[in-house]
């Protein structure tokens, strides 16, 4: 070999041990202070291990991993780990496998967002904070278990996981849950919230078009605007006394009520209370029905279910608003509280699809003279407490029914 031969030949050897080495670093590399990653390309896995956190994937700080995102199928992070940066696996779209460290206490925003071939996660015990949109348009997640030590999940953490249809809660910490967390989570079919959970914040279940049975928690005081918009096969729901603020629109878009329990009239506390129809919609809909608002009055008309029959006040209402129920002429069956002693002027006016009223207060509330006014007397029965039926028949504001009987 001439010299010239020889000097060439290394010159090439050197290029392919930098171009070696170039795709050497390529494939692994730090994520953050103390944690480092590699892309196992054989069996697609990204593994990340080290201590506390990774970075956090935002403004100018690229993801290193970024041109293998297509292509991982496994997301392997060991014990030591404490924080998931935000977009850390955004986009992964053949992520099937995710396995996470009882370590880790926080998973950041958009993380796993648009993961859609994800079947499941397993959250780990010890995990406390999931961030915003952390796991939006994960579309193939179909079971969701939330370990004890969860105490925050942000907002649309979970929305348009359009196949999710099983989400469980373990006795824990106070948990916050963030607005449209579960929004769009169209399968989902029943969920029994948190015990320790205090409000429904604003669109939590916004359409839920197969959500049918909700538990809420005697812990809850606060049920935000638009919770259960547009949940379309949803047929009663029961609010426990403690919800003492209740938000407007609640069940706009939901075609078939059937049955609400509240603890007030469609209000919240009596010095902030807003209409019945209030937790309905205004956007005109063929498959509802327009109740009309009496003239002079500046609200909008409202939009209520053809299939809405069956109001509950629960116990601890002791008033009802003036006009609260006005125009509710498909309502049929209406329960009152033992707790009541006040009704307003026009509470009921013109409720003529009435067929029955159940008074559970053995003394007859005070009534106006207008209360009743558009209710058919001669064909809505009165029920009143066992003993109590002399006492109505003697009201004069209760004895306008012709039909009082006692309840068993």
């Amino acid at each position: 070999m001439t010299k010239l031969t020889r000097l060439i030949s290394n010159l090439l050897a050197g290029k392919k041990e930098v171009r070696d080495d170039a795709t050497k670093n390529h494939t692994e590399g730090r994520c953050g202070e103390q944690a480092e990653w590699k892309f196992i390309s054989g069996n697609g896995e990204l593994h990340i291990s080290g201590t506390g956190f990774t970075y956090d994937f935002v403004r100018t700080k690229e993801i290193p991993w970024e041109p293998f995102l297509p292509l991982i199928r496994k997301i392997s992070v060991e014990e030591g780990i404490t924080y998931l940066g935000s977009r850390s696996f955004r986009y992964c779209s053949q992520l099937e496998e995710a396995c996470l460290p009882h370590s880790l206490s926080q998973i950041g925003q958009h993380c796993f967002a648009y993961c859609s071939n994800l079947p499941s996660i397993q959250l780990p015990e010890g995990l406390s904070i999931i961030d915003k949109h952390a796991f939006t348009y994960c579309t193939s997640l179909q079971e969701l278990t939330c370990p004890s030590s969860l105490t925050q999940i942000g907002r649309s953490a979970f929305a348009h996981c359009s196949n999710l249809t099983d989400i469980k809660f373990q006795p824990g910490e106070t948990i916050e849950i963030g607005s449209s967390c579960f929004s769009d989570c169209t399968k989902l079919a029943r969920i029994r919230l948190p015990e320790r959970l205090t409000r429904l914040n604003r669109g939590l279940f916004q359409n839920c078009a197969s959500l049918m049975h909700v538990h809420i928690p005697e812990s809850v005081s606060t049920i935000e605007d638009e919770a259960f918009k547009d949940c379309e096969r949803l047929e009663s729901i029961a609010f426990p006394a403690s919800v003492h603020n209740i938000g407007k629109q609640l069940f706009e878009g939901c075609h078939r009520l059937t049955s609400l329990t509240l603890p007030f009239p469609g209000c919240g506390t009596p010095a902030s209370y807003h209409k019945f129809c209030e937790l309905f919609g205004t956007t005109p809909d063929k498959e509802m029905r327009v109740v009309a608002q009496e003239q002079g009055n500046a609200m909008p008309d409202y939009y209520l279910p053809v299939s809405f029959s069956t109001l509950h006040i629960a116990e601890g209402c002791e008033t009802i608003p003036p006009g609260n129920l006005y125009n509710c002429y498909m309502l049929k069956e209406l329960h009152l509280p033992a707790s009541l002693y006040l009704i307003g002027n026009n509470a009921f006016y013109n409720c003529a699809g009435l067929t029955a009223i159940y008074c559970h207060g053995k003394e007859p509330a005070s009534v106006p003279e207008y209360a009743f006014n558009g209710i058919r007397k001669n064909v809505c029965r009165l029920f009143v407490p066992a003993g109590c039926r002399d006492m109505y028949r003697q009201d004069k504001s209760w004895q306008v029914f012709t039909h009082i009987e006692e309840m068993p």
